[in-house]
């Protein structure tokens, strides 16, 4: 499995709370072609309460060990396939952690993948046309231009 070709990974991005900004979670977005994926690594919470500078422990699991620890290892394993880390991501990952994110692109009509100066993310939509879009993750930070490169193209993809 080769990044950029079968998969594309950003930390540090963000899930917006649906009832309030206190309630965004950062963590990994993990692509496919597909899937979008969003595995939390903190709440937000546990970053305001962690002293600028210092390092924010990981607040999510799995299996005893930090889920983001695990995804890099998975990822990084010789002889792993892409349809091993959807199954894992799908089905192990988001039973042990809830609010991990699985959104099939098969089951959305378009999505949007925007990166500018001052922000990125993923937009999807359920519906046709302009109205309806809703985001998905948000902030990919330096990994912005992977994002939407790896994207460029699919059918799926408007601009």
């Amino acid at each position: 499995m080769e990044e950029l070709k079968d998969y594309v990974l950003a930390n540090n991005a963000r899930l917006i709370g649906e009832k309030s900004l206190s309630e965004s979670l950062q963590g990994i977005f993990i692509g496919t072609n597909k899937y979008l994926f969003f595995v939390p690594v903190n709440t937000t919470e546990d970053i305001r309460k962690t002293r600028k500078g210092k390092p924010v422990a990981p607040t999510f699991f799995f299996k005893g060990k930090p889920v983001s620890e695990v995804i890099h290892d998975l990822v990084n394993r010789r002889g792993t396939s892409v349809a091993e880390l959807e199954d894992f991501l799908r089905k192990k990952i988001k039973k042990e952690i809830p609010k991990s994110q699985c959104c099939p692109i098969d089951d959305i009509e378009q999505f949007k993948v925007y990166s500018t100066w001052w922000g990125s993310g993923v937009l999807i939509n359920n519906a046709k046309g302009n109205a309806g879009w809703k985001p998905f993750v948000s902030r990919f930070k330096s990994a912005k231009k992977n994002v939407k490169g790896f994207y460029r193209g699919h059918p799926k993809l408007v601009r």
